[in-house]
């Protein structure tokens, strides 16, 4: 299917990680979703707005203690404890980039396009080459 686009419309592809394939050319922007089959095309004329933010999506903590010591003088069932915790803790924030495109279509006026946080380049470019679109 790309290979009859891009001639077509003398457009650049993206194949992302995951399998999906954006086409870009001068007036013309398709999506082609390989997991599912579907496809979603736009012309110039039909993107009205283009969002492009950056989502935190929470955070995940893992953390380690470790106790060293030594107990002593026990009596009456009481026990006196001399020792140090060392906690290490790593947080890992979690994002994502989100790409909303919104068209006059009555069919599909919204389209979302989310990128995982290592896919920020690609996300910045697929914006990019929208926003030159819409200019």
């Amino acid at each position: 299917m790309v290979d009859v686009l891009r001639p077509v419309f003398k457009a650049q592809q993206c194949i992302l990680p995951d399998g999906n394939i954006i086409v870009v050319g001068k007036d013309v922007f398709c999506f082609i979703d390989s997991v599912n089959g579907h496809a979603v095309g736009y012309n110039k004329a039909n993107i009205t707005k283009i969002d492009f933010t950056h989502v935190h999506l929470g955070s995940t903590t893992v953390s380690d203690s470790t106790t060293t010591g030594e107990v002593y003088n026990i009596k009456d069932g009481n026990a006196d404890f001399s020792g140090t915790t060392q906690t290490v803790s790593n947080i890992k924030n979690n994002y994502e980039w989100r790409l909303d495109i919104y068209s006059n279509f009555i069919q599909r006026p919204h389209h979302l396009l989310v990128f995982p946080e290592e896919q920020e380049t690609i996300a910045k470019d697929t914006y990019a080459l929208l926003m030159a679109q819409t200019e």
